[in-house]
């Protein structure tokens, strides 16, 4: 008998006869497997090896500690403006307004650190919400695919969220966390505001491209045959966007559907290939999840 299991929070539901559901009480997205003894067995269970915090980690780290140092000038700006009035008041000592000014000055720079934090740091918070919901949803997949985050390449300035590599080929993944209404048109984004469409300046199409042309050539120069497929993936966590010409060079899918598109390339490759391509980007990513079967 098929069970459905919840990764999330463990549970698993018998498939009964007539039966279609695809969710859990929790909201996650349920996966479907033959035996359970198989799917609990400790040699079956994906491990993660991380060797430190991924980029996004340590902005969105950085903008909460900005966040609470920005509320803390805030209390003390108050506090040295309230003390100046009140010494003022009863001691009847002008000076004393000396750190009545002090504190609106301190007021006045905590707001403007909190609005430049706000500005700068929030979307790496929301990106690494995304990019988590996004490796969580990549664990799903069989004990055939290693899972590879945070990957930084020799040489190259920016860092690629998810690299997928699995029997039928490498999957390169930008995840997205944009708010607000979106058209894509090709290699092309534009969100709307004010009534009209504008151009995305950081374009995910440009940036999941370039980043899978660079992975194609890391492997060219490690040896690897790069005949086997590399397909690009924008993971978008923002179900209001509308495709109005089809990207031809890359994909764009909600997080759900992303190891359910994997799973769906009918495509077959040499496993020494596959297996020389995971061994020479593993000392490049942050974390690797992966099944150990030994």
């Amino acid at each position: 008998m098929p069970y459905l299991i919840c990764p999330q929070c463990d549970h698993y539901y018998e498939v009964e006869p007539g039966e279609e559901f695809s969710t859990c009480e929790c909201g996650q997205t349920l996966i479907q497997v033959e035996d359970l003894e198989e799917y609990y067995s400790p040699h079956h269970q994906r491990e993660s090896i991380a060797t430190g915090n991924t980029f996004t980690e340590d902005m969105s780290n950085q903008y909460y500690e900005n966040k609470d140092k920005g509320r803390n000038f805030q209390i003390i700006g108050g506090f040295i403006s309230i003390l100046g009035f009140l010494l003022t008041l009863f001691l009847r000592n002008f000076l004393f307004l000396i750190f009545v000014f002090m504190g609106v000055v301190l007021l006045i720079y905590a707001q403007s650190f909190i609005s430049r934090n706000e500005l700068k740091g929030k979307g790496w918070a929301k990106g690494l919400v995304g990019e988590n919901i996004v490796s969580d949803y990549l664990k799903q997949l069989p004990t055939d695919y290693f899972i590879y985050n945070d990957v930084n390449l020799p040489g190259k300035k920016g860092n690629i969220d998810h690299v997928v590599i699995g029997p039928n080929g490498i999957f390169v993944i930008e995840t997205k966390s944009y708010s607000g209404k979106y058209l894509i048109k090709g290699n092309d984004w534009f969100y709307y505001k004010g009534g009209n469409y504008h151009t995305v300046k950081t374009n995910p199409a440009h940036q999941v491209i370039r980043n899978t042309m660079e992975l194609r050539k890391f492997m060219e120069s490690k040896g690897v045959d790069t005949s086997i497929w590399f397909q690009a993936i924008v993971a978008f966590k923002n179900s209001d966007f509308q495709v109005k010409e089809k990207p031809k060079a890359y994909k764009v899918l909600i997080p759900e559907t992303v190891p359910k598109y994997i799973l769906n390339q009918n495509r077959k490759y040499d496993i020494e290939i596959l297996k020389k391509a995971a061994l020479e980007l593993e000392p490049y990513c942050v974390e690797l999840s992966f099944v150990n079967k030994l």
